[in-house]
């Protein structure tokens, strides 16, 4: 159940960052708010596995989410307007 909570949260508040407050708030919080949405995605989906999940599996799922998913939003939504302020 707190998997799927997880999810949920981080999910709403990646769509809330990458479509609301990217193009108004500074490139480095935005993009920081998106890694820890990632890493949160992540962590919510190792929640809900069925088999146990071990340290490698939690690491590797933490850092390549916070990695990927702030470069997805970039290749997905194009970069921050001119008037967003970097």
């Amino acid at each position: 159940m707190a998997g799927i909570v997880l999810l949920l949260a981080a999910g709403g508040v990646g769509v809330l960052t990458a479509t609301v407050l990217r193009p108004r708030v500074p490139r480095p919080i935005a993009m920081s708010l998106l890694a820890v949405v990632g890493a949160c995605l992540g962590a919510g989906a190792l929640f809900v596995q069925d088999e146990p999940v071990n340290a490698v599996n939690w690491a590797a799922t933490l850092v390549l989410g916070a990695a990927f998913l702030p470069a997805h939003v970039w290749v997905a939504f194009g970069p921050p307007r001119a008037g967003a302020r970097s």
